[in-house]
């Protein structure tokens, strides 16, 4: 949007033939500029549906990443679907049925 070889209008028509979303669905926004920042945080907190789990369930993720750190150890992305989890906490992964210690945790 920001570039003045920017093609909206083609780019919307290949968004729309790629995703198959409504045309007006479509936000024009820029980073570089802020057009339509507004735009995009407001259609997140109305189209983007809040999460239906169960905190006071027993805690169940989906790791989504890993990585390895040499200071830090294995550290793991997840998506937390019920339940919650603190810091100092022993967590068992199904799959490998392995305990860790989660010595930090963020959002």
């Amino acid at each position: 949007m920001d570039s003045p070889a920017a093609m909206p209008d083609d780019v919307k028509d290949q968004i729309v033939e790629l995703i198959g979303c409504k045309r007006e669905d479509i936000i024009e926004a820029s980073a570089k500029t802020g057009q339509g920042i507004e735009d995009v945080l407001q259609a997140i907190i109305h189209r983007v549906p809040e999460p239906t789990g169960d905190p006071e369930g027993p805690l169940q993720a989906l790791i989504f990443d890993s990585v390895f750190n040499s200071f830090r150890g294995i550290i793991a992305y997840f998506r937390i679907l019920n339940g919650t989890l603190k810091t100092n906490e022993h967590v068992k992964f199904v799959h490998s049925e392995t305990d860790y210690h989660a010595d930090e945790i963020g959002f």
